[in-house]
């Protein structure tokens, strides 16, 4: 297959891009120079292999050049929930005009599918647990979760209008090696390692849903070779349907870096989720998709990365 990838040097991007090369398809990769030439993507550059069935291009450059695609994986976009509270205007240009733009492009170059990474943030702190893809409560809780959501209607209005075979996969926490530091993990992880405090808000029993990078990539592979049906489901969630709380994520990150953490307590932050949990039948029985990693087993991959890391 030719696919094209948005938010090629992200994090998720740039571990499916090289799968995707490895299983022989040819990956066109979008990314801005200046996301390029950022510090962690010149770092994921220069670990990425040689492929000849890569490349990338700036996205005023001219993608037709590279055309025909047979699909696209969207993961291009910001995702702070704070960050996006100061900066909705920001948030809609990133997420929902990007993939406005995306989409046109896809539908004048052919392509049969799209792949929209969405968010667990699009579910309302009304939505019930565990969060089903039919359910998703009256309005998502932050500018980002709005924006991602709004995204997901821009997809599924191409479907209805064109025909276009568009599914949004809503990831929950995803993480693993080359994790960004602004996630919780990677957090806790340089706290540990770098001797300094971490503060824990709350008794720390706030519970999110923590899923591997494999296991995303999984889905994402999935969703792209899975036979099409006029009823095939809009959202899926991806996630490994596991409550994790904070306090043993903590404490598992710990055993992997050998190390305690310095820990400040602080009290819970107003209008944070308590619980954060998928249902994912509907990926297991649409995409034939079940999580594989288990948190043990994903927290010690991670620690590896995260200690060889800190020793280049």
């Amino acid at each position: 297959m030719r696919i094209l990838i948005t938010g090629i040097f992200g994090f998720i991007g740039s571990h499916l891009a090289k799968r995707l090369c490895e299983r022989g398809h040819d990956i066109v990769g979008v990314a801005s120079h200046e996301d390029a030439m950022s510090p962690q993507s010149l770092m994921r550059l220069a670990k990425f292999p040689k492929f000849p069935n890569f490349d990338w291009i700036d996205p005023t450059g001219d993608i037709g050049i590279y055309a025909p695609f047979d699909a696209c994986v969207h993961l291009a976009g910001r995702s702070s929930v704070r960050e996006s509270l100061i900066d909705p205007l920001g948030y809609e240009a990133a997420n929902c005009f990007i993939s406005t733009w995306i989409l046109d492009w896809m539908q004048h170059m052919r392509a049969r599918r799209v792949i929209h990474a969405s968010s667990v943030m699009i579910y309302g702190k009304d939505a019930p647990l565990p969060y089903t893809e039919d359910k998703i409560g009256s309005a998502p809780a932050s500018f980002y979760g709005a924006s991602k959501l709004a995204a997901e209607v821009l997809m599924n209005t191409w479907r209805v209008l064109h025909g276009m075979e568009t599914i949004n996969l809503r990831f929950f926490s995803v993480y693993g090696p080359d994790l960004r530091p602004d996630c919780v993990p990677h957090l806790i992880a340089s706290a540990i390692q770098n001797g300094t405090e971490f503060t824990l808000f709350g008794d720390g029993s706030s519970v999110r849903d923590y899923v591997e990078i494999e296991d995303v990539l999984d889905a994402i592979e999935a969703a792209l070779h899975v036979p099409w049906t006029q009823d095939f489901p809009t959202s899926i969630n991806i996630g490994s349907g596991v409550g994790t709380r904070l306090i043993d994520l903590l404490s598992k990150i710990e055993q992997g870096l050998e190390k305690k953490a310095r820990i400040v307590h602080n009290p819970a932050q107003a209008g944070e989720q308590q619980a954060i949990v998928a249902d994912v039948r509907l990926a297991k029985r649409v995409l034939n998709w079940s999580p594989r990693v288990g948190l043990d087993d994903g927290i010690r991959r991670f620690a590896e990365w995260f200690k060889q890391s800190r020793r280049l």
